[in-house]
């Protein structure tokens, strides 16, 4: 009887063949395989590129401004987020303008002056600070409001300057159907919105103010703040909640419908 030699015992796999499966099972798992493969790497997924279609825009800039005007029609889907991709791509700072020692509130808005001479910001506890473009140098600031400055508008002539902030200096309560403004440096109850042949009873009413603080949701009533006079009355949507304003101050949001607050 011949006995047979004793197998070998199968050699250990390679390095070179546990990353060669491994980038095989990335490129199984593709949606679109291709052939040609790109290079793969080690340190990001494996993905081969989409499919592209004839009206696609070109990814090069010259070639989507030679063939705007040809096929395809202005050249090609998505080419304005390429075209403002190499914009923004191309921008670098210039100046960096960093907030004085000891002072970690923030910046919240900026614009520049008239002349472009100075770099207005608004901070969050309500500062309004001026730097010089060309130093960088801080030299004003002001303090213009109590809560975080939202936006600077400077004029034309460089001569005026409004800021807005998110609050403002007066605070509404409600209490049944009646509304009640109250100034917040006084405590002092400025104004009360109340028309009982308007009423619409609403179980849960909240008076709210819109954007610009001018006008006030109470009730399902619109109030203008400056005469204390009932603009208009909505139409009673449900029993309970009298509605609110919509963020833009164009329109009220009262149950599933909404309404403009200028009709």
């Amino acid at each position: 009887m011949k006995m047979q030699p004793p197998l070998a015992p199968p050699s250990p796999p390679s390095l070179d063949s546990i990353i060669t499966e491994f980038l095989r099972e990335q490129h199984a798992r593709c949606i679109n395989p291709v052939t040609t493969c790109p290079p793969f790497s080690l340190f990001t997924p494996h993905r081969c590129p989409e499919p592209t279609q004839r009206r696609m825009a070109k990814p090069n800039f010259s070639a989507r401004l030679g063939g705007r005007g040809l096929y395809p029609r202005h050249g090609g889907v998505d080419r304005g987020g390429l075209d403002r991709h190499l914009i923004f791509s191309r921008f670098r700072p210039m100046s960096v303008f960093h907030e004085g020692d000891g002072d970690e509130s923030g910046f919240t808005c900026c614009a520049f002056s008239a002349r472009e001479r100075f770099l207005m910001l608004g901070t969050c506890s309500g500062h309004l600070k001026f730097y010089n473009v060309f130093s960088g140098e801080e030299e004003a600031n002001y303090t213009c409001h109590t809560s975080a400055i939202t936006h600077l508008e400077p004029s034309r002539d460089g001569k005026l300057l409004l800021t807005s902030a998110s609050w403002s200096d007066r605070v509404i309560g409600t209490k049944d159907q009646v509304a009640h403004i109250y100034d917040i440096q006084t405590g002092v109850k400025t104004l009360t919105l109340n028309d009982p042949s308007l009423a619409n009873n609403y179980k849960r009413n909240c008076a709210t103010f819109n954007p610009s603080d001018d006008l006030v949701l109470n009730d399902g009533v619109l109030w203008d703040v400056r005469n204390s006079r009932a603009i208009h009355k909505f139409d009673k949507f449900n029993m309970n909640i009298s509605g609110d304003f919509h963020p833009n101050g164009l329109e009220v949001i009262i149950n599933t419908e909404i309404v403009s607050s200028h009709s």
